[in-house]
């Protein structure tokens, strides 16, 4: 595997918890899974992971046993450990690092419409619907005959495609072309992804006006049930607040069961206006927040309310779309605070996307959809939309494809106006990061700032990554001592995450002309409040394709009082009027 290919794979992991042997407080002789790293000294694979077991068991009731030797990745073995057989191979030559495995939950969907991608016109057409582009996905499974996975009409992989179909040959096909399995003997579950066009709808019933009662503060939790007292909820639209270690859906079946007729679901503060479509049992509708307070508000104001839930139909075109939700991660990174995060937000609430079981009981249907929601549902739109931008320009490095992303992102909604958050109040940089994904602009950036894989190994060396954990992300022997290290902000990124002290701060850039051959790019500096921003040279002339020119930038700590903790702006290189490459800037003050 090519390092390239292994840096995209790295931001699947949080490598703090990779790199070190922790959460090993599981009972002593208790076995469980973990997966184990190991430097690799020996051309005998499964006998140089064999050699980490260890030998000594009289006193255990378990037996080690290793469930799969990793190849290509990474060095090391997924294995049936106790916590004791992992201090014991602590102590081994050639041991970095043990973690138990965790599962977690994936979040995938797909909907050009909202992007802009329309049939035989524009960005979808020019790049040729991403013909011979193969996307690698990472989950638990596929249902290979879900609609979804239909290959109609789509012509066999490319001939470049070495990848194989380690299921039923019936498993694969023009479509899902290759298929393999992460360890022998894993039961699979399915894949929550639709590769197909993807409609936004809202669900909600039809009642007749009917009594209400609030009975959020009359429920408790048991178990995964809520109990409510029946002669309360029966016949009656019962009010649920979100929040606690119940699901939303749950609610619904508990007042279904005692006999409720609806529910009505009452945002906290932290959701804002953040709804989310979902298969409730029974009729449902989610509120906002300020709405939560108005039927508060009426509850107080009248012994006998009443409430009517109307159903609509699908309403599309919303002047404040797109919103960033309230459960959308957000920045700055802790990790490494000198790259913005996020680094781009994409659709990834209520969206339409394919699910393994029918969500209304019917077990003979294979048509079987359902409503997701998720911070992570937007990468299969970012996937898609890299996918793309690859078809179009095949010469293109990843980070080339991530710059001209970034750099021409969109920061206003439908109706012109600032992305906005949760509360309907601007989004700041740390919600949107360079703002949300246009596959349309991003096909023609004008200038890139590419980043080549050995760029990296300073990068690393100056976050104080060990030599050992840097030669493990680069897969090669590194020496940091012989490395010229480089602060977080100067890696040749398409953005700045600046932390500004009293010490000005200088930082460089290079660009590459993607646009047009002879060009003239004019540099538009909007400063974050309480920072002077200097870039030099302020105009930067091409002459062809291919050409590199260098910019530095130098932040300084204005004398001006500034209220907030954090500051945004932008360095805009403008040639005319058909180009405006932007590269966001985010400041948090220190000391």
């Amino acid at each position: 595997m090519s390092f390239t290919s292994f840096l995209v794979l790295l931001s699947l992991l949080n490598f703090h918890q990779f790199l070190t042997a922790e959460n090993l407080d599981s009972p002593r002789r208790t076995s469980q899974t973990y997966i184990v790293h190991v430097d690799m000294q020996s051309d005998d694979i499964e006998s140089w992971y064999n050699s980490f077991l260890p030998t000594d068991v009289a006193a255990s009731n378990h037996k080690p046993q290793i469930l799969h030797r990793y190849r290509n990745v990474f060095s090391g073995f997924a294995a049936k450990l106790s916590a004791d057989d992992v201090k014991t191979m602590e102590q081994k030559t050639g041991f970095i690092s043990a973690r138990p495995e965790r599962i977690l939950p994936l979040h995938t969907t797909h909907s050009p419409n909202f992007l802009g991608l329309n049939q035989n016109l524009g960005f979808w057409n020019v790049s040729n619907y991403g013909k011979g582009v193969i996307i690698g996905l990472l989950d638990t499974g596929i249902l290979p005959d879900h609609p979804s996975f239909s290959d109609e009409g789509l012509l066999p992989p490319p001939a470049k495609w070495k990848g194989e179909c380690q299921f039923s040959s019936r498993a694969c096909n023009n479509k899902v072309i290759g298929a393999r399995y992460f360890r022998s003997g894993d039961g699979s579950r399915w894949m929550r992804m639709v590769m197909a066009r993807i409609l936004l709808v809202q669900l909600l019933e039809i009642l007749p006006d009917v009594p209400i009662y609030l009975a959020m503060l009359m429920a408790r939790l048991l178990g995964s049930h809520l109990m409510l007292i029946w002669q309360f909820i029966k016949g009656k639209i019962v009010l649920c607040q979100i929040g606690g270690s119940v699901r939303r859906t749950e609610k619904g079946e508990a007042v279904k069961n005692a006999g409720g007729a609806a529910m009505i679901l009452l945002n906290q503060e932290p959701q804002g206006y953040t709804t989310q479509a979902e298969a409730h049992v029974l009729p449902a509708a989610q509120i906002s927040y300020a709405d939560a307070l108005k039927i508060k508000a009426y509850l107080d104001s009248t012994s006998r309310p009443t409430a009517r839930i109307l159903y609509k139909g699908t309403v599309i075109g919303d002047d404040r779309a797109p919103v960033v939700a309230g459960f959308s991660s957000r920045g700055p990174s802790l990790v490494t605070p000198g790259i913005l995060k996020p680094d781009i937000i994409g659709p990834g609430v209520n969206i339409l996307a394919a699910w393994p079981v029918s969500v209304d009981n019917q077990t003979r249907s294979k048509s079987t959809y359902n409503m997701i929601s998720g911070t992570s549902m937007s990468c299969p739109h970012l996937s898609g939309v890299a996918a793309l931008l690859k078809s179009a320009h095949p010469d293109w490095t990843p980070a080339a494809i991530k710059s001209a992303i970034v750099t021409t992102a969109d920061q206003t909604n439908l109706g012109g106006n600032p992305i906005q958050d949760e509360r309907f109040l601007p989004a700041d940089i740390f919600a949107t990061g360079p703002g949300h994904v246009n596959p349309s602009r991003a096909n023609d950036p004008g200038l890139i700032y590419d980043i080549q894989p050995n760029d990296y190994i300073p990068y690393l060396c100056g976050l104080n990554y060990t030599n050992q954990q840097v030669s493990l992300i680069v897969q090669q022997r590194v020496d940091c001592s012989r490395v010229s290290s480089i602060p977080e902000a100067q890696l040749n990124y398409p953005a700045f995450s600046i932390v500004v002290g009293s010490t000005p701060q200088t930082y460089t850039r290079t660009v590459t002309n993607v646009g047009e051959p002879k060009s003239l790019y004019n540099v538009q500096i909007v400063s974050p409040a309480g920072v002077v921003v200097k870039v030099e040279p302020a105009r930067l002339s091409f002459s062809r394709l291919g050409q590199k020119l260098r910019y530095s930038v130098t932040f300084t700590r204005s004398a001006a009082r500034v209220k907030s903790v954090v500051a945004q702006g932008s360095i805009n290189w403008n040639s005319g009027a058909k180009r405006s490459v932007r590269s966001p800037i985010a400041v948090v003050f220190g000391r």
